[in-house]
């Protein structure tokens, strides 16, 4: 194993995140939503500067309990 000091600390900057998507109604007030997303880092992540690019899908499904 090795250790790393890291004399010079940054500070993460957050993120941008982009979205877009629809809802599906479904009989007795159910609902599917799907939805695309991009997510990108505003600055470096840790001692090695990684960067951080996340797309994808999301899918959801509502219903209510009784």
């Amino acid at each position: 194993t090795s250790d790393v000091e890291n004399k010079s600390p940054k500070m993460y900057l957050g993120t941008f995140n982009a979205g877009v998507g629809m809802a599906i109604g479904l009989p007795k007030k159910r609902e599917v939503q799907l939805g695309l997303f991009y997510q990108k880092d505003l600055g470096g992540l840790g001692i090695e500067d990684r960067n951080m690019n996340i797309f994808g899908i999301k899918s959801s499904y509502w219903f209510r309990l009784r």
